[in-house]
C-alpha cells in the first residue's frame, strides 16, 4: 500500500487477526511491541518493508504462524533495519556485528521459533 509513518501500538488489539502484510511499507520506527499478542496470527508478511527500527524479540510470541506463511524482508532491508543509520556506508564487519548483537538476536530467535515447527 506503500503507507508510511508509525505503526501503532493499537494493532494488539487485532485480537482475532489471522493475518498481517506490512509489505511496500515504510515506517520511522519499530515494529510495536505489542504485535506480539496477535496470538492468532498465522500469516506474516514483512517482504520489502523499510523500517526506521527494529524487530521487537515479542515477534517470537506467534507461534501459531508456520515457516510457510512468513514472508521476510531481503538482506539489505534487514541490515538497514538492525544497524543504526549513522553507522551504515561506514561499517566495518567488527562495527555491524557490536551495533546489531541484540537486536539480531532477538530476530534470529523468532526465526528459530518459527522454523523449528
Amino acid at each position: 500500500m506503500k503507507l508510511t509513518g508509525v505503526i501503532s501500538p493499537s494493532i494488539g488489539n487485532l485480537y482475532f487477526l489471522t493475518s498481517l502484510s506490512l509489505t511496500y511499507n515504510s515506517s520511522n520506527g519499530s515494529i510495536p511491541l505489542e504485535v506480539g499478542k496477535l496470538f492468532r496470527l498465522q500469516h506474516l508478511n514483512l517482504s520489502k518493508i523499510i523500517l526506521g527500527g527494529n524487530f521487537p524479540a515479542s515477534l517470537g510470541n506467534l507461534t501459531a504462524i508456520s515457516k510457510e506463511a512468513i514472508r521476510l524482508p531481503s538482506l539489505p532491508s534487514l541490515l538497514f533495519c538492525f544497524c543504526p543509520s549513522e553507522l551504515l556506508g561506514r561499517i566495518t564487519a567488527s562495527t555491524f556485528a557490536q551495533a546489531i548483537g541484540s537486536r539480531l538476536k532477538c530476530f534470529f530467535g523468532f526465526l528459530y521459533k518459527v522454523c523449528k515447527q
